[in-house]
């Protein structure tokens, strides 16, 4: 299991960050953790696979910023910032 906490209180070096691919158990609880308590939920960038969808989590800022796509090209390029094509 990943780490889901935040070990960084100052969460520098978020640019260089990798993206890190969790189970949809992983991402649901760190969604939980994020919203009970958000300075406890990891600084992070995250991806899974969930049925036919891949979902992408950017708590980078602290936001936890949630998208599907049908892709996982898409979701990594979501994660790294790249504007999408509808």
């Amino acid at each position: 299991m990943h780490n889901l906490y935040s070990e960084e209180p100052d969460h520098q070096g978020l640019e260089t960050q990798e993206i890190e691919e969790w189970t949809p158990e992983e991402v649901s609880d760190f969604i939980d953790i994020w919203a009970e308590d958000r300075k406890k939920a990891k600084r992070t960038r995250v991806l899974c696979r969930d049925k036919d969808a891949w979902v992408a989590v950017d708590n980078s800022t602290g936001d936890c910023w949630v998208e599907g796509f049908v892709s996982k090209k898409d979701a990594i390029d979501w994660l790294n910032g790249k504007e999408l094509e509808n």
